[in-house]
C-alpha cells in the first residue's frame, strides 16, 4: 500500500480540500501537528513516506504517528488536517502490516476518526478508506 500512498493522498486532497496539494506545505503542516513527537525525524523522513519509499525510520514514524492520530481525535479537523489524518492512518496500517506496532493501539482510533468526520466525504468514501486500512490487516494475519 505504501507505494501508492502519494497518489491516494492527492486524490483525497482533490476530493476534500479547496486548494491545490502542495507537498512542502503538507509535510510542514504534518510536522507541526506532530509537535515534539517528531523531533527525531527530518522533513525528508516524512517526504520519503509520502513518496512511498521504505524509510529507515519507520518505527519512529509509527510511534510519532500513533501519537498524532490521538491528537487529531481531540480536535475539530478542517479538511486539510483530515487528509493528513488519513495519511497518518494509512502509514500506521502499512507499518503494522510490516510487523511494527499493534492494531490494538490504532484501529479504534481510525474508526473514531471516521465517525468524528462524517461531514468530510460520503459513506462510500469512508468505506473505501477503511477497506484500504483493513487490507493491510488482512495481509498481516494471512
Amino acid at each position: 500500500m505504501l507505494a501508492e500512498i502519494r497518489k491516494t493522498i492527492e486524490l483525497f486532497w482533490q476530493e476534500l480540500v479547496d486548494f491545490r496539494f502542495d507537498e512542502q506545505r503538507f509535510v510542514d503542516d504534518l510536522i507541526q501537528d506532530c509537535g515534539e513527537d517528531a523531533s527525531g525525524l527530518s522533513p525528508s523522513d516524512f517526504t520519503e513516506v509520502l513518496d512511498g519509499k521504505e524509510s529507515s525510520c519507520l518505527e519512529d514514524i509509527y510511534w510519532t504517528f500513533n501519537e498524532v492520530l490521538a491528537y487529531y481525535l481531540s480536535d475539530d479537523l478542517g479538511s486539510a488536517a483530515y487528509v493528513r489524518a488519513l495519511f497518518v492512518s494509512l502509514v500506521l496500517a502499512d507499518a503494522i502490516g510490516k510487523g511494527i506496532g499493534d492494531w490494538q493501539f490504532v484501529f479504534d482510533k481510525i474508526c473514531i476518526l471516521m465517525v468524528q468526520n462524517t461531514d468530510k466525504g460520503d459513506a462510500i468514501f469512508r468505506m473505501n478508506f477503511l477497506s484500504m486500512v483493513l487490507s493491510d490487516y488482512i495481509k498481516s494475519t494471512s
